[in-house]
């Protein structure tokens, strides 16, 4: 029996060694919690049953000290042990979650591990069988608990090799996460790591006898320790808010390719979908420029880092099928504002052009014979026009008009009008240079933009379609359809005005005439009131 002085100081520290255990539980708890409450985030699953599971580990140990009875402590051993089983699967867990990348670890799941931990644990629970765990178990009084003390048996060895394996190979995972990663992400993988790794060095140090602590005493009081830099780790630098723990959420499952540069433009990081579009795995375009790899400027990279993000159009050609890309260039810079890299988004815009084209196709033609419409005629026929004023050429215009054509509709209906339309259009203009400009004018109208043409020559071209469309033969539901054609054409050199709206109506006039004078022919438009025959 000690003085009363000594034991209020005996209780005292029971009372604060207590303490101790309840605040290093509590604190894996908290993490635990705030870890899981992020749980679709890869790695915070595994990070916060981690947690739990030293937060029970924690508990059953003080458990396990404030038991009177060797029974008690035998069982709450076993409980305890359930933590000292579970937390280094876990550990193996998040490390594979953390390092979901890699290609040896693409197809591992850290679950096939869990048979082996259950067996280990069923081992350790039934030692009262068989004593090959717990050898001789006894109670030895200290100077706060009554401890349980034992000679570890066969079993404890595998247990050692199980849990140590574990985490050796989760820490080499980490630190070579670390190694490889960009320095902007290094700080945060660091942390992380000394935070984990704190018990599990403090269990090798006492191990050791290197500190004059008893190893299963010393062990859970350091989860709260582990649990406070890793909530450093998730305040300050944001832990499930930036890469690379929420890396595979917010980059790897992107269908744009993301490419994060230094600040020499070499390629430091890719996600899945960027590896598809470079054609390269990380480990082949890792320390390229990005310049070399696909076929952009170098000055991109200096401008977006001058000025604001840039914003480009570019083309790729894999299997010789054309692919339309935006790539968007966003600099990287620190507080201070000083630009330590680049983060490029490639974006499949493909589609969109393909959308963009039918949608310009549609508003430039006539849907029915897929010929220019009257506006768009009119936009590219008065810039040929103007280049023909500007270097004295010659334009020459051709207006052309289906004879008796609404007999054709009234007779046989307007879905054959149309058919004999379309079929004209298809037929009768494949004789036109590339240059030339037809288009649909209106309703039976078609016209016909001819640069570098003068009157003679816009004349024998009318003659051939006027031909041409006499020896069309239209099949329809309702028998064979013939048709003519009349045709009015006037060239800028012989024309009065100097507008595309004044040369088509010289040629409109000449249709006119065409009209009065049998249909069927061409007439040309000349300075004298009246319009000669071609």
């Amino acid at each position: 029996m000690g003085t009363p002085a000594d034991n209020l100081i005996v209780t005292a520290l029971r009372l604060l060694s207590i303490f101790a255990y309840l605040l290093s539980a509590s604190i894996c708890v908290a993490i635990g919690w705030y870890a899981w409450l992020r749980k679709p985030v890869p790695g915070a699953k595994p990070l916060a049953m981690l947690a739990f599971v030293e937060a029970e580990w924690c508990l059953t140990y003080l458990l396990q000290l404030l038991s009177p009875s060797l029974e008690g402590k035998l069982f709450w051993n076993n409980a305890q042990f359930f933590g000292a089983v579970a937390a280094p699967l876990f550990y193996l867990a998040f490390g594979v979650e953390y390092n979901r990348r890699s290609g040896l670890l693409s197809r591992f799941d850290w679950r096939w591990l869990t048979p082996v931990s259950l067996a280990v644990l069923g081992l350790i629970w039934t030692d009262g069988a068989h004593h090959l765990f717990r050898v001789e178990p006894a109670l030895a009084q200290g100077s706060l608990f009554t401890h349980l003390r034992f000679t570890d048996g066969p079993l404890f060895g595998v247990f050692t090799v199980y849990a140590y394996t574990l985490i050796v190979i989760t820490t080499l995972l980490i630190l070579v996460h670390y190694l490889i990663a960009n320095h902007l992400y290094r700080l945060q993988i660091g942390v992380l790591l000394v935070g984990i790794l704190i018990p599990w060095v403090t269990s090798v140090v006492t191990a050791l006898g290197w500190l004059p602590l008893r190893l299963h005493d010393a062990t859970p009081l350091t989860f709260g320790l582990s649990n406070l830099v890793m909530a450093w780790a998730l305040f300050r630098y944001h832990l499930f808010d930036l890469v690379p723990v929420a890396r595979d959420l917010l980059i790897d499952s992107l269908q744009s390719g993301v490419i994060v540069l230094n600040d020499k433009a070499c390629i430091m990081d890719v996600n899945p979908a960027g590896e598809r579009i470079l054609g390269m795995s990380l480990n082949q375009c890792v320390g390229k420029p990005l310049y070399e790899v696909l076929p952009i400027p170098a000055e991109w990279f200096k401008l977006a880092a001058q000025s604001s993000p840039l914003i480009q159009d570019f083309k790729l050609y894999p299997a010789g099928e054309e692919t339309s890309y935006e790539i968007h260039i966003s600099s990287l810079q620190t507080a201070s504002g000083a630009v330590v890299g680049q983060v490029v988004a490639l974006s499949d815009i493909s589609d969109r052009i393909r959308v963009q084209e039918k949608l310009r196709h549609l508003a430039i033609t006539d849907d029915l014979t897929g010929l220019f419409n009257r506006r768009y005629f009119s936009l590219l026929a008065n810039q040929e026009l103007e280049r023909a004023l500007r270097y004295r050429h010659d334009l020459s215009v051709i207006l052309l008009d289906i004879d008796y054509f609404k007999l054709v509709n009234d007779t046989h209906g307007h879905l054959v009008g149309d058919q004999v339309l379309n079929q004209l259009a298809q037929e009768c203009f494949l004789g036109l240079r590339a240059f030339d400009i037809s288009a649909r004018f209106g309703g039976e109208e078609f016209i016909i933009a001819l640069p570098e043409t003068d009157l003679d020559a816009a004349s024998q071209t009318a003659e051939r379609l006027r031909a041409r469309a006499e020896k069309l033969r239209v099949d329809t539901d309702q028998g064979e359809i013939q048709i003519t054609i009349s045709l009015g054409v006037a060239s800028l050199s012989q024309s009065p005005g100097r507008t595309l709206n004044q040369l088509i109506d010289c040629a409109d006039q000449a249709l006119y005439q065409a009209k009065n004078s049998g249909r069927n022919q061409v007439c040309v438009w000349e300075e004298n009131p009246q319009t000669a025959a071609a």
